[in-house]
């Protein structure tokens, strides 16, 4: 990545060593994230962060932006994902991922924190951290040429939102492992000797496989496999999260029958 204009500009704020650990991380960045930005001056602005001497407006714009996108992709993202959750635990689920702690977390998994170190400002709060995750949401829109499912793709790589879905639900299962609460119902209504039986069928290239899971309820003792219920997921990228997703659907479609046993 071409840094034309940014190199100049750091020198004389800063030093040469200064730019060569700003460009290191904004290479390392793109590496992580598998994404290559096009505008040199876009990624620049974007770890411009506030209280630097490299602070200016443009990250500020660049965050105001980020932030309304990010919003707005997230939203999207959580209705088409999670059609069994409730208005409630869409909203919650939404302000869960929207929360400075939760954004500074996601700053880190790109080591944007570094970036405070670099341009000798110290560790960053949250809010920077937040501030910061906003701009590169916000650069990545427009480096994209405002491709809005371009962006949403990138989003939804950085944020694993089956393992957070457990920690907003209103379900009877919250707070608990679903494939274990899943057996406990399984006992309470088939007995001790049956338990839960997965398989998975891969699919797509070994480096990004897809995961579809099928689940079925078997007697421990004989082997025999019940002809119902029988639930298949969704592709997930994980044998873990396919898995889930299946303990998951049952649990929700025996809660919208009344079976489930508390």
């Amino acid at each position: 990545m071409k840094l034309m204009g940014s190199k100049e500009k750091i020198i004389q704020a800063y030093d040469q060593i200064i730019w060569e650990k700003f460009f290191a991380l904004a290479r390392d960045i793109q590496t992580q994230n598998d994404y290559n930005f096009e505008n040199e001056e876009l990624m620049f602005s974007a770890l411009s962060v506030r209280g630097s001497k490299l602070s200016s407006e443009e990250f500020e714009r660049l965050e105001y932006l980020g932030d309304s996108i990010y919003g707005a992709l997230v939203g999207l993202i959580l209705f088409n994902k999670f059609k069994q959750f409730s208005p409630k635990e869409l909203t919650n689920y939404r302000s869960k991922v929207a929360q400075n702690s939760y954004l500074s977390k996601l700053s880190s998994k790109l080591s944007l924190e570094r970036i405070g170190s670099i341009l000798q400002i110290g560790d960053l709060s949250d809010g920077q951290l937040a501030d910061l995750f906003e701009a590169y949401v916000g650069a990545i829109f427009r480096d994209t040429g405002s491709d809005f499912n371009k962006t949403m793709d990138i989003i939804s790589s950085m944020i694993d939102f089956d393992e957070l879905s457990e920690q907003v639900s209103d379900k009877p299962w919250k707070d608990r492992d679903v494939k274990g609460y899943l057996i406990n119902q399984i006992q309470k209504q088939y007995g001790n000797k049956f338990k839960p039986l997965y398989s998975l069928e891969q699919s797509g290239p070994q480096n990004a496989p897809d995961f579809v899971g099928t689940l079925a309820i078997q007697n421990i003792d004989t082997g025999e496999i019940l002809e119902k219920p029988r639930i298949i997921s969704g592709k997930n990228n994980s044998k873990k999260n396919a898995e889930k997703e299946c303990a998951l659907n049952l649990l929700l479609q025996w809660e919208k029958e009344g079976k489930l046993i508390e």
